[in-house]
């Protein structure tokens, strides 16, 4: 299960999720022509596009590694008011099968709108690669549809990208995949109170990157920043924080025992002006 945690305090925000690292770039060309599948890594996901001879991509997938957990980025044409309300309860239907509650808000790149559909649950890659198309609708009607082929090889494509970001960062992607369950978080651990004063008051902002390990009771009993997030400050306070204060519930093996376990996680500080 992803863990996401936002606090405010002042002009901070301190959030944490889980995460993983980079992997190779590759490229499955789909059907019909002239759309392919391209699978990236970039900006902390694994992203896996359906392009189009123009630009933006018609479609993305983005994926944080070790949570499977996708957002489905759906680009926005310039001047062009979003399909979709933001902010608001949206269904993603896939066909032949597959329904999935999420939620909406809108992101900015370079100059171009997309509209981001958040809380796709584990099963939505396994039933995307037998899909042809999925449909977003609100309030029961339909907002658009977008017709593919060939996502199964590009999803086994993703699964390579997935997996070589936690090999990467230190943590056995089979073995994760085999727990019956994953670690649970049951207490947050970051606070807006534990942003660093001095990048607090120089404004620096940064997403730290760490391996913890949680044992068979559910504490964290190590972190490890393996991407720094620019600012030595930022990395001590992340997994200060993590080691003091983080508790989950233990991971729970195949044959049914509790297990101590590596997850990635991430932890992102931001310096904001709140009302």
């Amino acid at each position: 299960m992803q863990q996401h945690l936002v606090l405010r305090c002042a002009r901070a925000i301190a959030s944490f999720g889980l995460l993983a690292h980079s992997a190779p770039s590759l490229s499955i060309q789909g059907t019909p022509a002239p759309e392919r599948w391209q699978v990236n890594w970039g900006d902390q996901y694994c992203t896996l596009s359906r392009a189009t001879t123009s630009a933006p991509p018609a479609f993305l997938l983005r994926v944080i590694p070790g949570t499977e957990k996708p957002d489905l980025v759906i680009p926005v044409g310039r001047g062009l008011q979003p399909m979709i309300d933001i902010n608001e309860p949206a269904v993603v239907s896939l066909t032949p099968e597959g329904r999935f509650e999420v939620t909406s808000t809108i992101g900015e790149a370079g100059g171009d709108r997309f509209i981001i559909l958040k809380g796709i649950d584990l099963r939505f890659l396994d039933q995307f690669a037998n899909a042809t198309a999925f449909e977003a609708s609100q309030d029961g009607q339909a907002r658009g549809r977008w017709a593919f082929s060939g996502a199964r090889d590009a999803v086994a494509a993703l699964q390579e990208c997935i997996n070589g970001a936690l090999s990467d960062w230190g943590v056995d992607a089979t073995r994760l995949a085999s727990l019956r369950q994953r670690p649970e978080l049951t207490q947050g651990w970051t606070t807006a109170a534990d942003y660093p004063n001095r990048a607090m008051r120089a404004g620096i902002s940064g997403t730290a990157i760490a391996r913890i390990s949680v044992d068979a009771s559910g504490r964290v009993s190590d972190c490890v920043i393996v991407a720094t997030s620019g600012n030595a400050d930022l990395d001590q306070a992340s997994c200060a924080s993590a080691t003091w204060r983080g508790r989950y519930r233990p991971a729970i093996g195949s044959n049914g025992e509790v297990v101590a376990t590596d997850i990635i996680v991430d932890v992102r500080w931001e310096v904001v002006d709140v009302p």
